[in-house]
């Protein structure tokens, strides 16, 4: 299973080999999906808390080394404990929303350029999709001539001869044409996947950021004055 499936959810299923959610079937490949805005809009929150939980945890920890000598006995020694552990996860909280931020803001930028060259792909190799129609048709019919005319000429051989040699001509650019188109789409479907598989890619980043911070505030809660240690 994928490192990102716990947090991100399930992962999008493979492209099939002739399959695109965007633009002509027989493109074959998957435009990366998200919406890079609402990703770095949340970037954008997750840094306004952390600003937030380093404030407070600044506001808590100045209290308590403003009124630590003013504490006597085990209990204020115990609450001095406690506060100086309220202040600390502040901070660890403020900590986790800045990485967290971060790999959000950096997963937005890279899931723009994803969508921005697996869009360019499709359109271009829905171009290159067009151009092989265009010349199989022109070869089918060169082809056509050429059966044609292969035969006991009609009327005069030199009418003949140079309506052979033309449309060998004309077969001959259209099975350049043709290589050349399909050539291009070929590397037009490869960039549209790379950049499918570089949106997943950056998922995976962002996780590898996200779940050990998620894991770290898993850690039990600060226990209060006076009670039984674990």
């Amino acid at each position: 299973m994928s490192s990102h499936t716990r947090i991100l959810g399930p992962r999008a299923p493979r492209p099939a080999a002739a399959h695109s959610t965007v633009g002509s079937p027989g493109v074959g490949f998957e435009i990366a999906g998200g919406d890079p805005d609402e990703l770095q809009g949340l970037a954008g929150v997750l840094l306004s808390a952390g600003e937030a939980f380093h404030s407070h945890g600044h506001i808590v920890q100045s209290a308590l080394d403003r009124a630590r000598s003013s504490w006597h006995s085990e209990a204020g020694e115990d609450y001095a404990e406690l506060l100086e552990r309220v202040a600390a996860q502040f901070t660890q909280a403020a900590e986790t929303a800045g990485y967290a931020s971060g790999a959000f803001s950096r997963w937005g930028a890279e899931l723009r350029r994803c969508r921005r060259e697996g869009l360019l792909a499709v359109s271009e190799a829905e171009h290159w999709l067009a151009q092989i129609s265009k010349q199989s048709r022109l070869l089918a019919a060169a082809e056509s001539d050429i059966d044609e005319l292969a035969g006991p000429p009609a009327g005069r051989i030199d009418e003949a001869a140079h309506a052979l040699r033309h449309a060998h001509a004309r077969a001959r650019a259209a099975r350049e044409a043709l290589a050349h188109a399909r050539e291009h789409l070929e590397i037009w479907q490869a960039r549209g996947r790379r950049a499918w598989e570089d949106a997943e890619a950056a998922a995976e980043r962002a996780t590898g950021v996200l779940g050990p911070l998620l894991a770290d505030q898993r850690s039990p809660a600060p226990r209060a004055p006076g009670a039984p240690g674990p």
